[in-house]
Order: C-alpha cells, then structure tokens, then sequence
C-alpha cells in the first residue's frame, strides 16, 4: 500500500542520495551496469537497522529493484530507471517482450524472488523461444526449476570487484604496518580493475 510509505521515501531518500554518490565513483571506463550492493550502503550510513528498512521502502515504492547472484552472498541494488534502461539496450528488438513490461511486473511483486515457467508466460504472454532468449542474454536465470530476473553481465562485475579488493588487499599487505594513509590510497591506479579504487573501497569499508 503506497499509502504506507513515507513522503520522504516518495520523493527522494538519504539511501537514494548514498546510492548515487556511490555510483558516481563508478568508472564509466568499467563498462558494467550500475550496481550497488547493501555492504556498500553500510560503508556510508551506520544504522544498518535503518538501512535495511529504507531499502524495503524504497523497493516497495519501485524505486529499487533488489538481485540475488548465485556466486555471492550479498545482495545487490540497482536503480529501477538503471535496470530498464539496461534492458532495454539489451532485448529491444530482439523479443517480443518489453523492458517496460518486466519493470512493470518486477515492481508489482517486490518480494517475489522468483516465478515459474507459467508465471513467466502468463505475465508476458511469452513464447518458450522468447524464454529461451532471455536466458541466452542472461536476462533470466533458471535457479531450482524457477526464473529469476538478474543482471545481464553480472558475473563480469563480481569477478572484477573482487580483483579490484584482492589488488587493495595485497597493497596494504606489502606495506610494512598494514596501513595507509586514505590520500595516498585513492590516488592508487589498479592494474586489473577499472571499477574506480574509491567505488571498490566502499566494499571494503
């Protein structure tokens, strides 16, 4: 019931205004989607209580869509304009399925974590080839015999975050007290990560 979340949350949130700043120290050279996870947020906002609830507000206002990636344990945020977006630059024109319409359905059931092969096809009156493409271009993942939404690429993004944390890591280890100073830190150039050192820095955090 919209008429339960707060105004605040409706117009424009201290998680939102987080997750933009987070996203604006992602190198557009990364070429990833915009993805934020919640142990990113923590880094900015000490209240996780807080944190947690503003996150459910705001996905229930359809604002944020939420993600769950099979190779890792956190949860990730995009923004729903961001997730649209992406869609549409990556099925447009390729089925005959909208990025319109699965935002449309995705914010209409913000806790459903996954849907059925029927659901999927009573919801998008989609083809089994449509499905299938879908799946091809990473935009459903088949999880225990059930779809999920994901992220187009995402596995290029986690195994890039983590190369970026384990350069960090290895930079700090050399050093001979294990610390260094936060000026000297940000200006460092990764070898193997193009993500941005202070984006990756709020997963460190």
């Amino acid at each position: 019931d919209f008429d339960e979340i707060p105004d605040e949350i409706l117009e424009i949130s201290e998680l939102e205004i987080n997750i933009l700043h987070i996203l604006q120290q992602l190198s557009p050279d990364s070429a990833v989607s915009p993805i934020v996870s919640r142990s990113m947020i923590y880094s900015l906002i000490s209240n996780r209580t807080q944190v947690d609830k503003d996150i459910i507000d705001l996905q229930r206002a359809g604002k944020i869509l939420l993600f769950s990636f099979r190779s890792s344990t956190l949860d990730y945020i995009m923004l729903t304009n961001d997730y649209e977006s992406l869609l549409k630059g990556t099925i447009s024109g390729n089925c005959n399925l909208a990025a319109s319409k699965v935002v449309s359905v995705l914010k209409e059931n913000p806790s459903v974590e996954s849907f059925s092969k029927l659901d999927i096809k009573r919801m998008f009156s989609v083809s089994d080839e449509t499905i299938k493409f879908l799946i091809e271009c990473k935009v459903l993942s088949i999880v225990n015999n059930n779809y999920e939404f994901s992220v187009p690429c995402s596995g290029s993004y986690l195994e890039l975050l983590n190369k970026g944390k384990l350069e960090i890591l290895k930079v700090l280890k050399r050093k001979a007290s294990h610390e260094i100073l936060e000026n000297e830190l940000v200006k460092m150039k990764l070898k193997h990560c193009k993500l941005g050192i202070q984006y990756i820095l709020h997963d460190l955090i």
